[in-house]
């Protein structure tokens, strides 16, 4: 059986920097019945094992997660994880996709990229629902190949963190399988010998960015992206 994680719980957490926690809550989920766990599950050897943590940090991430009011503790032991529909309410959020998930997606090397792949693969989503609806109105046919570029500073922007810290998480979607990435870069022969490339960027107003390289000018572009992960609407 296929399970899944809201999507818009997933670009809220790392908005929030709280990417952690979730990891936490993800997994707990997927182990629990009916949404309840024992407090022991936290630390057992299972849990740290698999999620490469220690008992200090998994007393921590529970905490921020009943902080949130994600999770409940009784007198008796018992942790109540809320539903993805409670948490909608919680956090806030119009959950209205959700994403296909699978317990190795978050092992300790993955999860991250598993996040920013679900984030990238949802923006294709969407463009591609963008476009579809733009020719559908001209009569056209349905889009087949769900391929389109997606920049580091959107997606900066989008998820309100730095740069730096997208291109990390992005490398790790690459790595781990959960986007395809096809660069796209131009070679422009150059008639001016003398090009200032400096300047050039200073005055570059596409959304892509040119380099200098053994005498030819290369622009490139934002890559494309495949995503390799399912979506379904969230109901």
């Amino acid at each position: 059986m296929v399970k899944y994680v809201p999507i818009q719980l997933i670009q809220h957490s790392l908005k929030e920097n709280i990417t952690k926690p979730l990891r936490l809550y993800i997994y707990l989920k997927n182990e629990s019945r009916n949404g309840m766990v024992k407090y022991t599950d936290i630390v057992s050897q299972k849990t740290l094992t698999y999620l490469a943590i220690s008992k200090r940090t998994s007393y921590r991430h529970l905490a921020i997660l009943i902080g949130l009011n994600w999770v409940n503790k009784d007198i008796h032991g018992n942790l109540f994880l809320r539903s993805w529909k409670r948490l909608e309410i919680t956090t806030g959020l119009r959950f209205t996709s959700k994403v296909e998930f699978h317990q190795n997606y978050i092992i300790k090397d993955a999860f991250l990229g598993y996040f920013m792949g679900a984030v990238i693969s949802y923006q294709c989503k969407l463009k591609k629902h963008i476009e579809w609806k733009e020719r559908k109105k001209g009569g056209s046919l349905p889009i087949l190949d769900l391929q389109y570029p997606i920049s580091i500073s959107y997606l900066s922007n989008l998820l309100k963190i730095p740069a730096s810290t997208v291109q990390s998480y992005k490398i790790l979607a690459i790595e781990n399988g959960f986007v395809i990435r096809i660069k796209k870069n131009e070679r422009v022969k150059i008639i001016n010998k003398n090009l200032n490339i400096r300047e050039l960027r200073k005055n570059w107003a596409e959304n892509s960015f040119p380099i200098y390289h053994k005498g030819s000018l290369i622009i490139v572009h934002p890559d494309n992206f495949k995503p390799c992960l399912r979506f379904k609407r969230y109901r």
